[in-house]
């Protein structure tokens, strides 16, 4: 069967299962094979792409500087989303023409690469309307992301998933908490009804890809229900 939605996920390294690799994964090709075979998803592509390295990773997913991390100095995420839509999307659509039918495309990612997703799907609206975000440092650019998402985003379903204790102060955890919920609150106004928003605030949980596994099966369920 024919997949009728596509999710695009950043930091590939760490999405698929690979037993050859002790970093923990999100499993998600095991995770959702297992919904669509019990008929709690659409039949649903995955495709994973790789960020550039550690100190490439900065650079390609932030749109503006991260007030708590002085190493993050160059921001060229405006070049990273051209890629990904001007590059990457065609070239997979012409490689798996199938997805060229595909009712929903989205795109996500956990902590920087969520924040990468964000703004890819804000610089070049319209062409996801499902959005996966993980532990997002909305901190970014003090807060100028979420303003970003107010005025550009619509019609999008997203789905935002934070821990109670991302950071490793309880005041920075907060913080992030607050900023989630200003997004959820962003995206719902400006996808009206055609769009709407999960936010799942996930009590203990910490910024790490344990989290984000254990929460991905509820996030596919909600951004790609089957009919």
């Amino acid at each position: 069967m024919p997949p009728s939605a596509v999710l695009y996920l950043n930091d590939g390294q760490n999405v698929f299962a690979d037993r050859r690799s002790p970093r923990p994964k999100w499993r998600a090709d095991e995770v959702a094979a297992r919904l669509v075979a019990a008929g709690e998803i659409a039949p649903l592509a995955i495709v994973a792409i790789d960020h550039g390295g550690a100190s490439r990773r900065w650079a390609e997913y932030l749109p503006y500087a991260d007030p708590h991390n002085e190493r993050a100095r160059r921001h060229e995420a405006d070049r990273y989303a051209d890629l990904i839509v001007g590059r990457v999307l065609p070239q997979l659509t012409r490689l798996h023409p199938e997805l060229r039918a595909a009712d929903h495309v989205g795109i996500g990612g956990s902590s920087y690469g969520a924040i990468g997703a964000l703004h890819v799907a804000i610089r070049h609206q319209g062409v996801f309307d499902r959005l996966l975000i993980e532990s997002a440092p909305l901190w970014i650019g003090d807060g100028r992301l979420i303003d970003d998402a107010a005025r550009a985003l619509r019609e999008v379903r997203a789905w935002i998933g934070i821990g109670t204790r991302e950071a490793t102060s309880r005041q920075r955890s907060d913080e992030l908490l607050v900023l989630a919920r200003r997004l959820a609150r962003a995206i719902r106004r400006r996808s009206g009804r055609a769009g709407t928003t999960s936010l799942t605030i996930d009590e203990g949980a910490r910024h790490h890809e344990d989290a984000w596994r254990a929460r991905l099966p509820d996030a596919l369920r909600w951004l790609f229900p089957a009919r």
